[in-house]
């Protein structure tokens, strides 16, 4: 299946600033993860259903690799690789974006239901001010991220 809005939402999230700036290392990617995760307001996002067990088996449920040996940052159902370059916030939500989409909607690609996930997770995360220029980004680049 293509994945027809990935250069438009890349492009729209690379006119950020946050996207180069405030890179990382390793250990610092896995604290602000582990604080994403223990985020109720993230995981009622994220889940259909929601009680205190699955709630702690969030919490523990991504590993974060250092992403050596690969130039791409991935998010999987449980993992999210970040080489170098990826190590800032808004690249973090975006990866920790398709890992909740796939468990939420069977879904890893750029469609509506991952921008919707990733903008929501960035207003939690970043704030109403970097939010609102992503959407206005993800406007200017005819992202769509509405749920019907």
């Amino acid at each position: 299946m293509r994945d027809f809005q990935r250069k438009a939402v890349y492009t729209a999230e690379r006119a950020l600033p946050e996207h180069d700036n405030g890179h990382m290392d390793i250990h610092g990617c896995r604290a602000f993860v582990q604080k994403v995760l223990k985020s109720k307001r993230v995981f009622k996002l994220t889940h259909i259903k929601t009680n205190e067990t699955l709630y702690r088996d969030f919490c523990q449920s991504i590993e974060v690799r250092d992403g050596r040996g690969t130039r791409w940052a991935k998010g999987g159902r449980y993992f999210i690789s970040l080489p170098k370059w990826a190590r800032t916030k808004l690249v973090i939500l975006h990866e920790l974006a398709h890992s909740f989409t796939i468990r939420r909607y069977s879904n890893a690609k750029h469609g509506p239901e991952f921008c919707h996930v990733f903008l929501n997770v960035v207003r939690m995360m970043m704030g109403k001010e970097v939010a609102g220029r992503l959407e206005e980004s993800f406007c200017k680049q005819k992202v769509d991220y509405f749920l019907e």
